[in-house]
């Protein structure tokens, strides 16, 4: 009889408390979470990793952490996964992450909120029922700015951005470097797994799915794969939604969001990897049953009256985006789309034109309310109606974009007068 495989589930982007145009998805949360409690089970799965996002806002309600907490305690209580890593991403608050850290330690759940002065903090070895070493983690959470970046006087844009990437790639390869001398002290020499939460080079984003690229003086911040040591078996990362292998390295994955984030998504299949060592390495994607359909179709009055009846005539969940494609005037099309859908288990949501530019920062259709659009829409139709020239355009976006990630990566979880 062969051992068992050693088995890893990598997730991340979870975003519990989420809500999309106001509408809570507290019951798709617990709809995965109850899902992945069973595939932990099925295919028994030895270490759990959640590479970042656990929670959608940094001050994350009541009812979202209990979904965290339940889950960690259903599957401690089920005994089937022996340790469970957590790292913090840019929209969790590290405090909020760490503050029970102590005590889900001594239920082999370790979490990482932040970084600290010492790299070990972020390497844990993990051993199994014979106190065997079996996994060596590297747990690097997101690194905010304040964290990695030394601020020198008379610096330009260019070597702020410069500083903060190579900086970024120190520290991954220190943590890297740790885990690979951790592994070093056995005779066994555990695989090596190093979890992340950023923005690597090339990776693919789907439109509105809420991924928010990250920032620093107006630039893009962007990781290669090559930061990482080619002694990583694998490395699990989080923050882009759409699932993918990142510089053509099979063995860098994001897993993505498990529920689609946009109504941009709905043909991607969402997931969550499974990794076998026996001993040579296996990676396979396993697919998250879909509890809600959130779609975005485009059309004319015709076209979108006959797509939506048959929405309504089908059996499925649907949150619908409707974009209304003609010169002809809107009228009362959207009285008649939420009559086709009345007593369906469709809704339309929001509903839109697809005219490229508003003229007026007031509503683009009859209805359309403030939650129906996202930040950076509010912002470019406040633009057009100062009519800001072109040229100027894309350095303001910059500076928005800076604030808008300052304010996420505010933990306002964090004692007064205290940054975690």
């Amino acid at each position: 009889m062969t051992d068992k495989p050693l088995t890893i589930l990598h997730s991340s982007d979870w975003h519990l408390g989420h809500t999309l145009m106001g509408r809570r998805r507290h019951d798709e949360f617990a709809h995965f979470l109850d899902w992945l409690n069973g595939a932990i089970t099925e295919h028994g799965v030895d270490v759990l990793l959640v590479s970042g996002d656990i929670f959608d806002s940094s001050i994350p309600s009541n009812a979202a952490q209990s979904l965290y907490f339940d889950f960690l305690t259903k599957v401690w209580r089920a005994g089937v996964c022996r340790h469970i890593v957590v790292i913090a991403g840019n929209h969790d608050s590290p405090s909020l992450l760490n503050a029970p850290a102590s005590l889900l330690k001594a239920l082999n759940i370790h979490v990482v909120g932040c970084m600290t002065e010492s790299i070990k903090d972020e390497v844990v070895v993990l051993y199994d029922r014979n106190d065997a070493p079996e996994l060596v983690v590297g747990a690097i959470p997101y690194l905010r700015e304040r964290d990695i970046r030394v601020i020198g006087e008379n610096e330009s844009a260019e070597d702020k951005d410069k500083q903060l990437i190579a900086r970024t790639r120190e520290h991954i390869r220190a943590v890297c470097d740790e885990a690979l001398a951790q592994r070093e002290k056995f005779a066994t020499k555990p695989p090596i797994v190093v979890m992340g939460h950023l923005y690597s080079s090339g990776s693919s984003v789907a439109e509105g799915d809420g991924t928010r690229k990250l920032y620093v003086v107006g630039s893009l911040v962007e990781i290669g794969a090559d930061a990482y040591s080619a002694g990583c078996d694998y490395v699990a990362l989080g923050h882009i939604h759409v699932p993918q292998a990142v510089g053509g390295k099979d063995f860098i994955r994001y897993s993505g969001s498990p529920l689609p984030m946009g109504f941009h998504e709905d043909a991607q299949q969402k997931g969550v990897n499974l990794i076998r060592f026996a001993p040579e390495r296996s990676i396979e994607q396993l697919p998250v049953p879909l509890y809600q359909r959130i779609l975005s179709i485009t059309g004319d009055r015709e076209a979108l009256l006959a797509r939506v009846a048959e929405l309504a005539n089908s059996s499925d969940r649907v949150w619908l985006e409707t974009i209304y494609d003609s010169t002809e005037p809107m009228g009362d099309l959207r009285d008649q789309l939420n009559k086709a859908v009345a007593g369906s288990h469709t809704e339309i949501l929001c509903t839109k034109t697809a005219r490229g530019q508003f003229h007026a920062l007031h509503a683009d259709v009859p209805g359309e309310s403030l939650e129906d659009l996202t930040p950076e829409e509010v912002f470019n139709r406040c633009l057009d109606s100062h009519d800001v020239p072109a040229a100027t355009r894309p350095a303001l976006i910059d500076a928005y974009n800076e604030i808008l990630q300052s304010r996420q990566e505010a933990d306002t979880q964090a004692v007064e007068g205290v940054e975690a």
